[in-house]
């Protein structure tokens, strides 16, 4: 009866397909036969070598696809049927994509006034691995005194004068930053609508390769 294992492959962003899982079938005789289940798109490649036992034989899988960001964390399944098991035996793989920060800013309603109390903006973040440091700027230099970073918030204080300021967060891991900014503009008076969307600057801006950015990271919230 054959052995059967299966494996992550761990991986970068490639731009090119690559293995990021791999299925093992050893000793059998006949061949085990080895398929894949996936809803991430991929395909397999799939060899035979002699086994250690005469007559037998080594099967190995690999499950190749393009990395992204989407892909890391969600799992293929590695079926393996030989006419010695009573059923397919299943063997589940976890994928692992490392990727740079994809990041956007929430929390900015477009109705920001005179007066109000304080507001809290939020960068963020998916990476892998895990953001090391996050900075907050503005496209003029430093934050206002109105604005105080706390890690991947912002603070924003009340101000006694209209504002028009376009603001940047940048995150950082281990494989690079990435940067999201958000123009806010706090008005003379309040607007009893918050729909109005024509000041707002919502976009991931990369300084090494845009492609790493997610386009379902920007927008409004």
């Amino acid at each position: 009866k054959p052995q059967n294992t299966a494996e992550v492959q761990k991986v970068q962003l490639t731009g090119e397909p690559v293995p990021v899982a791999r299925c093992v079938s050893t000793g059998g005789r006949p061949p085990a036969q080895i398929t894949w289940r996936s809803d991430l798109g991929g395909m397999p490649n799939t060899s035979q070598v002699p086994g250690f036992l005469s007559g037998t034989v080594t099967v190995t899988s690999l499950w190749i696809l393009v990395p992204s960001s989407q892909v890391d964390g969600k799992n293929v399944t590695c079926k393996v049927e030989h006419e010695s098991f009573e059923k397919p035996q299943l063997l589940t793989v976890n994928l692992t994509v490392y990727y740079p920060p994809e990041v956007s800013i929430s929390g900015y309603d477009n109705n920001w006034y005179l007066g109000q109390n304080e507001a809290i903006l939020t960068c963020d973040a998916r990476s892998n691995p895990e953001p090391t440091g996050y900075n907050w700027s503005t496209t003029m230099g430093p934050l206002p005194p109105f604005a105080v970073a706390q890690g991947a918030q912002l603070l924003i204080r009340p101000v006694d004068k209209p504002i028009n300021t376009t603001l940047i967060c940048n995150v950082t891991n281990a494989l690079g930053a990435r940067q999201a900014e958000l123009t806010v503009q706090v008005k003379g008076t309040e607007h009893a609508s918050a729909s109005a969307n024509g000041h707002i600057s919502y976009s991931a801006v990369s300084r090494e390769n845009s492609s790493f950015q997610d386009p379902q990271t920007e927008g409004t919230r």
